[in-house]
């Protein structure tokens, strides 16, 4: 090539590097400017004296030095580098630029490195602002069309409104498959795993409402990770309506999805047509509504999957005895309502809700154990008692909370009276506390003999005299204050009254006989117990032996290791540890083995003491086992002379019962106390 055609190649390469629009500049071998392009000077506005010269990294952001200083050398090892950094211009702004590196070879020897970059500084910008805009928008279509929830561990950490408002509940808090059908749990349990692999996953299920309703929705799920911790960011659609519109499906929109009775939904469409057929042919029907006493320990015993079980056979159970004008409905939880239309007489009804509550005096199974649970019913009639379905539904429910006091029978027709005899269940609490706070409970005792009718010990047991409602039975007011979470004061209250009185006796001169206190499980789980009754023993200096701790049979299914520990320091402080109901069905004889060496005494249900002439055997068995365990037994229940010489034929240790006595106020019980 001769020194004319070197000089074309040179002016070609110099305008190559001079006018190209991209920044062109070469290095030394320490990183500094050696030559620098046109476009370089515009984009970072310094002239080319002010760069000459000066090391490449004095433009570079701190955050982008290190990387920017790694592929510097890479090159010089004759490897070429592309990738993007940030530098700022002679006006301090800030420039994005994507930049290649090559190494300068003469003679096979790294000289120098050449760079080439892109400004795509305003690029980065619009497509910044892009994401801002499509975030934004994305934020407002959530919280207008979409449910939006966290999920940690399983658990609704965060929902939005709008996902509230799809399911009729608050969801913070909720296990995730509480409210997944049943049928689609293992399908979203895979599909919430893909998102290991995937980063996110879009699919569509199944969920149910607060009234136990089938929701279609679309879910889109990601991954993320919130305060450290791994989370399910997602969203979800309601697409019940289209479903619905697309298929008719009258089973999703009608019917239970856990017992297939009819719901909610269906029972106020339907109230509304058996009001207008009603009124059309003048005819009387008649609303029952059913709630099961108990119901809220069984799920507590046995879980969820328990109560849902229990659920189904108690709508199996009551659809077996429906005929062609009686319809059944599940109207949420444990809420269940007929419909008897076409009634004749008010004794039709009364004959029906007998046979129900029959049905109910046979046991079911659940998980192998047996369990007993009772119904509340209450009912209104059409158009005696209203004639819109408001007033009808609210009458049968206020018919059902009276019979649920305990203060008649298990059902109960509506009449007006009871609107202001049913204690307001909003009240209720609020009246609680005040009590609690004034100390407006009294304590009865009702005495515990031997065989030969000497008294030997007393079960202490609260009322409550409300200054407006009267007697409120505890059968009300124990298992609201369980719910309220105020039980503990109650049973504080209860053991420092028992205290005081023994001690009281005691100095009296009285030949004290042991006293039992009834606990919930609630309450032995409490840490502050233990301590305090450490300080009723020091403070009213009684024996310890006089006072025994009363559990019920199911609440040993609820306890833990911990609660197990407190029982262990109550039986070392010297108190006598009882279990009452044994037999209702609900613990087992692993359990019974469990706590061998903390029980001291066994209470038989008063169920096998009301029929002991057929259960004499299975009486007999029962205290063969506590005696076997070295546990003392009571019968509880007695209120025949029958009964009574029946139990005085076994080896039962006390007896109690009407019987021998009612409950009884402190003076009376005192008179007993008097004739030992």
């Amino acid at each position: 090539m001769n020194d004319w055609e070197n000089q074309i190649n040179l002016e070609k390469y110099k305008s190559l590097f001079t006018y190209n629009p991209d920044l062109v500049y070469s290095f030394n071998l320490e990183g500094l400017f050696t030559d620098l392009n046109y476009t370089v000077q515009e984009v970072l506005g310094y002239s080319y004296e002010e760069m000459i010269h000066q090391p490449y990294l004095s433009i570079v952001t701190p955050e982008f030095q290190s990387i920017s200083a790694h592929h510097f050398e890479e090159a010089k090892k004759g490897f070429p580098q592309k990738y993007e950094l940030d530098v700022v211009n002679k006006k301090g702004e800030l420039i994005h630029l994507l930049a290649t590196k090559f190494p300068i070879v003469i003679k096979g020897e790294v000289v120098g490195l050449y760079g080439i970059a892109k400004d795509v500084t305003k690029e980065r910008r619009i497509l910044k602002d892009f994401y801002e805009a499509e975030e934004k928008f994305r934020k407002l279509v959530e919280n207008s069309l979409a449910g939006v929830y966290i999920i940690e561990n399983d658990t609704f950490l965060y929902t939005n409104p709008k996902a509230n408002e799809i399911l009729g509940k608050e969801l913070e808090g909720t296990y995730v498959y509480d409210v997944v059908y049943p049928e689609d749990q293992e399908f979203v349990r895979k599909s919430n795993s893909q998102l290991i692999e995937k980063g996110s996953v879009r699919y569509e299920t199944r969920l149910v409402n607060r009234d136990g309703e089938i929701i279609y929705v679309e879910i889109i799920a990601t991954k993320s990770v919130l305060n450290g911790k791994d989370v399910l960011l997602g969203t979800f659609l309601d697409k019940t309506s289209q479903i619905y519109a697309t298929e008719k499906n009258e089973k999703l929109t009608n019917f239970d999805y856990l017992t297939g009775v009819m719901n909610r939904h269906k029972f106020e469409n339907d109230m509304e047509r058996y009001i207008k057929g009603a009124a059309e042919q003048q005819e009387i029907f008649a609303l029952l509504h059913i709630d099961f006493n108990r119901f809220k320990y069984v799920n507590d015993t046995y879980g969820h999957k328990g109560g849902d079980q229990l659920l189904i056979q108690i709508s199996k159970r009551m659809s077996s005895i429906l005929l062609r004008n009686q319809y059944l409905y599940r109207i949420g939880g444990d809420e269940f309502a007929i419909v008897m239309t076409d009634v004749k007489e008010k004794e039709e009804v009364v004959q029906f809700v007998n046979e129900l509550l029959t049905i109910f005096e046979l046991s079911f199974t659940i998980e192998n154990s047996t369990v007993f649970i009772n119904p509340s019913v209450g009912v209104s009639l059409y158009p005696e008692n209203a004639k819109n379905k408001e007033e009808l539904m609210i009458r049968a429910e206020v018919a059902m909370n009276y019979a649920k006091q305990g203060k008649s029978e298990m059902f109960v027709f509506y009449n007006s009276t009871l609107e202001n005899r049913v204690f307001p269940y909003a009240r209720l609490e609020s009246d609680l506390r005040k009590a609690i706070q004034h100390k407006n409970f009294t304590l009865v005792y009702q005495p515990r003999v031997n065989s030969t009718g000497k008294l030997i010990g007393a079960e202490a047991l609260i009322r409550w005299n409300h200054p407006e409602r009267g007697f409120i039975s505890p059968d009300l007011f124990i298992p609201f204050a369980e719910e309220a979470g105020i039980i503990y004061q109650i049973d504080c209250f209860v053991q420092e009254e028992v205290f005081k009185q023994v001690r009281h006796w005691e100095v009296s001169g009285y030949q004290v006989v042991p006293i039992s206190i009834n606990y919930s499980a609630n309450t032995i789980k409490n840490p502050n117990l233990v301590p305090s009754l450490e300080k009723l023993i020091s403070r009213y200096s009684i024996n310890p032996r006089l006072i025994e701790v009363e559990l019920t049979e199911t609440s040993l299914l609820t306890f833990t290791e911990a609660t197990l520990d407190t029982l262990s320091k109550m039986k070392k402080l010297g108190l006598s540890i009882s279990l009452d109901d044994f037999g209702k069905g609900y613990s087992s004889l692993s359990y019974l083995h469990k706590f061998k060496d903390i029980i001291s005494i066994l209470k038989i249900d008063k169920s096998f003491i009301q029929n002991i002439v057929e259960n004499t055997d299975l009486v007999n068995s029962i205290i063969y086992l506590a005696k076997q365990l070295n546990m003392a037994v009571v019968a509880e229940g007695i209120e025949t002379e029958e009964q009574y010489k029946c139990i005085q034929t076994t080896l039962c240790d006390a007896l109690q019962g009407y019987y021998f006595s009612k409950p009884l106020k402190v003076s009376e019980f005192t008179k007993w106390l008097g004739r030992r």
